[in-house]
């Protein structure tokens, strides 16, 4: 199987929003960042039930804790945009984005980037196979992955999603 595809810059900004809030992993982290402000307010309560005084200092960083936890997901998404396209931009050889070709043999996965830029990859070595719904992503690491754009796919989608799950998750 062999696929021909365009990584866009707006796609390595959607995995790494992928890779650090959206990722199975990253779930208490979410559900922590998101009760947080409940959780600093029933704090404040029991404080001030318990006949403490609650200084200054901390009542203004509880209420700006709470003001902001609203807007925390779009804060993030701005700044995993802003360093992704920073990265893009100081590392132009890394061929992260541009023509990107890949083939699934029984053996390895070919990634071509650039035409200048060959990796072959045993499926023995590789880390992982997730998806979104845009995208496959097969790790090779815990952290780097192969990014496969799913608009690529016209009816061998789900022979290729098949392919790599089950190559992958024989290695483990």
């Amino acid at each position: 199987m062999k696929f021909n595809f365009e990584l866009l810059p707006e796609d390595f900004i959607h995995f790494n929003y992928y890779y650090g809030w959206y990722r199975p992993e990253k779930k208490k982290l979410r559900v922590i960042i998101y009760l947080y402000p409940f959780l600093a307010v029933l704090a404040v309560l029991a404080v001030q039930n318990s006949g403490q005084v609650f200084s200054i200092p901390n009542l203004i960083t509880l209420g700006l804790t709470v003001a902001i936890s609203p807007f925390i997901g779009r804060l993030y998404r701005k700044l995993i945009k802003s360093k992704s396209l920073k990265y893009l931009r100081q590392n132009p050889a890394a061929h992260i984005t541009g023509e990107k070709a890949i083939a699934l043999t029984e053996n390895n996965l070919i990634l071509s980037a650039d035409e200048e830029i060959v990796s072959t990859i045993k499926w023995e070595s590789m880390h992982s196979f997730r998806e979104d719904q845009l995208f496959y992503y097969l790790f090779i690491t815990s952290q780097q992955a192969v990014i496969v754009p799913k608009r690529i796919f016209q009816e061998e989608e789900q022979e290729f999603r098949k392919f790599a799950k089950r190559k992958i998750a024989a290695t483990k």
